[in-house]
């Protein structure tokens, strides 16, 4: 039909957020803070808590996915300090319960 808009209108829902902590995707590893970027943490439910340990079980970094399931780290301590290479546990926490704990290694 000449001068009739044939574009449709549908709107699109795009889910980025896990169902489950099983979902979780962390990258890159290993981290590497000194060439610029951040630890990215994609794919969790929503809302989820996220904390860094040291392999001694101390606190690094607290931080949180947003509605889509993104949070990122940009290899600080809670002080402002760049972390020392070294091998790190990350513990996600959905606000629906459960865990999920698993390790990441720092370079220089």
């Amino acid at each position: 039909r000449e001068g009739e808009d044939l574009h449709c209108q549908i709107p699109i829902t795009i889910v980025e957020a896990g169902r489950t902590v099983a979902d979780a995707q962390v990258y890159p590893t290993p981290y590497r803070p000194a060439l610029g970027g951040t630890l990215k943490f994609r794919r969790l439910p929503a809302l989820s808590l996220v904390r860094l340990y040291t392999i001694a079980g101390e606190l690094v970094r607290e931080t949180a996915a947003d509605a889509n399931g993104f949070a990122e780290w940009n290899g600080k301590n809670e002080d402002g300090t760049v972390v020392a290479p070294a091998v790190y546990y990350h513990v996600i926490q959905p606000p629906t319960g459960g865990r999920s704990v698993g390790k990441f290694e720092v370079m220089k």
